[in-house]
């Protein structure tokens, strides 16, 4: 039988704030409500919410400027850029691994585009590849 993990309410709104960041409600560089209106928003405690941008400043996702705010990074993907450049500099047959990835993600993504794409999205391909 799994164990229940309760989480804490700092996790569970550092989730929300770092999904509403993902889906682009913030922006990069966009300004995130004050604690105490985040604390009203998801009905918990300043320090919950305080605690929640701890996390998230963390992890590299927002940056806090004394009296001036707590704002979405605007380099997001500096955290995981940084390791594979790093990977790619110092062992150059890595190049290949990245490649070959790159080559069946994109393979993947373009079957779903094609899949799900609506006739709107198809014309505006079309329209692209004859500007080619």
């Amino acid at each position: 039988m799994a164990k229940v993990v309760a989480t804490k309410v700092s996790e569970q709104v550092a989730a929300q704030l770092e999904k509403l960041i993902i889906d682009g409600t913030y922006g990069a560089g966009s300004k995130l409500a004050s604690e105490r209106d985040l604390a009203a928003q998801y009905g918990v405690s300043r320090p919950s919410v305080r605690d929640a941008i701890k996390k998230l400043e963390a992890r590299g996702i927002v940056t806090r400027k004394q009296g001036g705010g707590t704002f979405v990074c605007n380099q997001l993907d500096a955290p995981l850029a940084e390791p594979l450049f790093e990977l790619l500099a110092n062992s150059p047959e890595s190049h290949y691994d990245l490649l070959e990835f790159r080559c069946a993600l994109e393979s993947v993504i373009a079957y779903y585009a094609a899949l799900r794409g609506t006739d709107e999205d198809k014309s505006v391909f079309k329209r692209c590849i004859k500007l080619l």
